[in-house]
């Protein structure tokens, strides 16, 4: 059963026995203790998330090279409308070749 505020109020006022410390110092290093394994499971889960981050980073870094990659042979490639201009001067080429 719950005190009354009034009640509580006088009790603020007595005395504290050391059995009231005791019990008050019981309570606080409880409410520590689960703050403190709060704070351990918090710890474990962002330890958990750095790895996967880690993991994350390293395959981004591995596409960025094939990406770097694919475009260093994009570079070497002739495109198609390239290929077709080249390809008509060859046409042309030949044909005045085979004329003479």
């Amino acid at each position: 059963m719950k005190k009354s505020p009034k009640k509580q109020m006088e009790n603020m006022d007595a005395p504290m026995t050391k059995g009231d410390l005791k019990g008050l110092i019981e309570h606080l290093d409880n409410n520590f203790n689960v703050i403190s394994e709060s704070f351990q499971s918090i710890n474990h889960r962002l330890d958990r998330h750095e790895k996967i981050l880690d993991s994350h980073t390293e395959m981004i870094g591995e596409l960025v090279v094939d990406v770097q990659m694919i475009k260093n042979d994009l570079h070497q490639k002739v495109d198609h409308s390239e290929f077709q201009s080249l390809s008509r001067r060859v046409s042309v080429l030949e044909s005045k070749a085979k004329s003479k």
